[in-house]
């Protein structure tokens, strides 16, 4: 009986008639260690010659260690260390008497549970107990600390103090810790101390001292009970073939050991909840591995994984118990040390469990871990459709509202998580007026791209995009025909406001297509690297979503590397050529600066379209669509010569707000100033003009 041996352990101070006499509730304080505590102690002190380190210089310095154990000594006059050892051994002989209990110790009890659940050595339980009682006795503790090592730093005397005051040969202490079974490897030492450190896990202490039935609180304490999935089964019908595979896998009676799923794609895209989804369908508990301690704390990669592995322990071989560890990213990377790349690789190998592993970021794993995972599988993002499906309650059926809807499902970066917690806030706060676009306008932001809005009713001069009104360079009419039936990679150039960026929202209207834009503030990072990263995660992801890909500013990334300083900026145009040359699908950069553009970039794209201020024959025309009198009135039209649709639209609205008529007398000042404002001399140099 492992509690028995544990008892002997303890040198008599226990029996096990106390043992059969304790009530299942008991939680006895801490002066059943009180006997044993004080023999450690003295032991440390004699026979491991410690009462040397009391003294410094000759001199007694730590009297607290003498006062705390009421050792008598002389404080008139300086003792000797040969005065100390006599004191200590007169001490100790009128101390060591049985201690007679009325009840086993809570402590003991669970310390032998925990070491039975564990697979525990009697070696292993005694160092367990003695590292319990060096936090909560203040008598030993005193003393630890008194030597400068508080079990930390120098791990050679810590294990000579654990070999005197344990009376274990010091080979079997140190067999205690090391190997596949030792104490490092068992899920109940904070593994991130340097230099061998010994330190038990936080809130371990605790539950054995005042919780009943250690093993399962301790389960309780670094796991959580993952509750029932909030999507429905629907949601994943687009990955039905995986789901099939996983259900028999999991369920298939070939399986000799445990199992270990790695799950890894986009942010948000359900990767946990098809895990409840999976173990609901299977009848089988779930669990998750804390990402906080108990006051909220954010817990590092190893001590959740040092967490998992005690999990692991305590749940046995039992494969109809799963565990859930997200974000692995934090502990499979290339970083980590030999030491614990060796421990887990073993734990892998050795799975007891069915654990699901999930990741935002496979490219960060190791490949050495990627070959012991029994099944590997990307969670694709879950389709519009579905989606939509989510927000329909939210929206009305008028037209405006099904735009935004559409709106939302096509945006980058918005899965089915943002929507349910920008659901679950606007449930919460729908009587402030806040709508759910307004909430989920705060995630669209948060990524850097612009926020959706809800169009008023259009007025007749912005009226469906009218490739007329657009001089460029190439026919438009037949770059959409072409596009319908093509994919490619075109480059729209030209002055600000000459219908680029409309352009590019017509294609995604007439060809049926997501379109998915992006700036500079979505694409360039502000760490190293971090830039060629997002661009490859919009490629990716357009090429996924089959999605009208639309980086403007794009020469805010494509400039030409003859005038890099730095070697990051060579970096990332030679990803973003990279991700160009591979894309297939339909890509349209944007740009005011087209001489800036690297050669190599131009060569990649099949069509570049100059956009030119309107001809004097678009002038007229829009002119009379937007003038509520005779155009003859406003005189000659001639002298606008570097006019574009957007200032014919920025003007009307500016009328509009000062009250003011569309007459051809206002409408001609009001565009006259605007084509004052523009430096044409600054545009010709640059290429604009011809």
């Amino acid at each position: 009986m492992i509690l028995q041996s544990l008892l002997n352990a303890f040198g008599g101070f226990m029996s096990q008639a106390s043992l059969n006499s304790a009530p299942s509730n008991t939680v006895a304080p801490d002066s059943h260690f009180d006997q044993q505590v004080i023999e450690w102690v003295f032991r440390i002190l004699i026979e491991g010659k410690e009462y040397r380190s009391l003294f410094r210089n000759g001199r007694l310095t730590h009297e607290e260690v003498l006062i705390s154990l009421k050792v008598p000594y002389q404080e008139e006059t300086q003792p000797r260390p040969k005065d100390i050892l006599l004191a200590l051994q007169e001490c100790r002989a009128t101390q060591q008497q049985p201690h007679s209990q009325a009840s086993a110790p809570l402590l003991l009890v669970n310390i032998a549970d925990v070491a039975e659940e564990l697979g525990l050595t009697d070696d292993q339980q005694r160092i367990l107990a003695f590292l319990v009682a060096v936090k909560i006795d203040d008598r030993l503790e005193l003393l630890i600390e008194s030597f400068g090592c508080a079990f930390s730093g120098n791990y050679s005397r810590v294990l000579a103090l654990l070999e005197v005051a344990l009376e274990i040969p010091r080979n079997r202490v140190n067999a205690a810790f090391q190997g596949t079974n030792g104490l490092w490897q068992s899920g109940l030492l904070d593994t991130q101390q340097k230099d061998y450190q010994i330190k038990l896990l936080d809130g371990l202490v605790d539950i054995l001292r005042y919780e009943e039935n250690a093993p399962a609180a301790l389960i309780r304490h670094f796991s959580i009970t993952s509750g029932s999935p909030e999507l429905a089964g629907d949601c994943f019908r687009h990955i039905s073939v995986t789901q099939k595979a996983l259900t028999e896998l999991i369920a298939s009676d070939k399986n000799t050991k445990g199992l270990n799923i790695l799950i890894y794609g986009q942010p948000g895209t359900g990767k946990t909840q098809f895990v409840k989804h999976i173990c609901q369908l299977l009848g089988q508990p779930l669990r998750e591995v804390m990402s906080a301690d108990d006051k909220s704390n954010p817990l590092s990669g190893d001590m959740r994984f040092v967490s998992y592995v005690l999990l692991k322990n305590l749940l046995g071989s039992n494969r109809t118990n799963c565990v859930l560890f997200d974000e692995v990213e934090d502990i499979f990377n290339v970083n980590v040390s030999s030491k614990y790349k060796a421990w887990i690789n073993r734990t892998l190998e050795e799975a007891t469990l069915t654990s699901f592993w999930l990741t935002n970021n496979i490219g960060s794993i190791d490949p050495a871990y990627i070959r012991r995972f029994d099944y590997i599988f990307e969670m694709p993002s879950i389709p519009d459709e579905q989606k939509a499906a989510l927000l329909l309650p939210y929206f009305s059926d008028s037209q405006q509202d099904q735009a935004v809807i559409k709106q939302i499902v096509q945006q980058p970066g918005i899965e089915i998580a943002h929507m349910q917690s920008a659901i679950h806030t606007f449930q919460k706060i729908e009587a402030s007026g806040t709508s759910l676009l307004d909430v989920l306008n705060g995630y669209i932001k948060a990524q850097g791209h612009k926020p959706i809005e809800i169009t008023e009713a259009k007025t007749h001069e912005d009226e469906a995009y009218d490739l007329s009104l657009i001089n460029t360079d190439i026919s438009l009419e037949k770059v959409v025909k072409g596009l319908a039936k093509h994919h490619g990679k075109i480059c729209l150039y030209g002055p600000p406001g000459t219908g680029k960026t409309a352009l590019v929202q017509h294609l995604s209207d007439n060809l049926g297509r997501p379109l998915h834009t992006h700036h500079a503030s979505t694409l360039l990072g502000s760490l190293v690297g971090e830039t060629e990263q997002f661009i490859a995660k919009a490629f990716k992801i357009a090429t996924k979503k089959k999605a009208i890909l639309f980086i403007d500013e794009a020469d805010s990334f494509l400039r030409s590397r003859e005038h890099a300083v730095h070697s990051w900026e060579v970096s990332q145009v030679n990803e973003l050529l990279v991700q160009i040359e591979r894309f297939d699908g339909i890509l349209v950069l944007a740009t005011n600066l087209f001489e800036e553009l690297d050669e190599a970039t131009l060569r990649r794209l099949d069509l570049k379209i100059h956009f030119d201020f309107l001809s004097p024959v678009q002038v007229k025309r829009m002119f009379e669509a937007l003038c509520i009198d005779d155009v003859e009135k406003a005189g000659s039209l001639a002298e606008l010569k570097y006019l574009t649709p957007g200032d014919f639209r920025s003007t009307s609205k500016r009328l509009r707000l000062l009250d003011q008529e569309l007459s051809a007398t206002n409408l001609m000042s009001a565009l006259r100033d605007e084509q004052n404002k523009k430096n044409i001399a600054k545009q010709r140099s640059i290429g604009f003009m011809s």
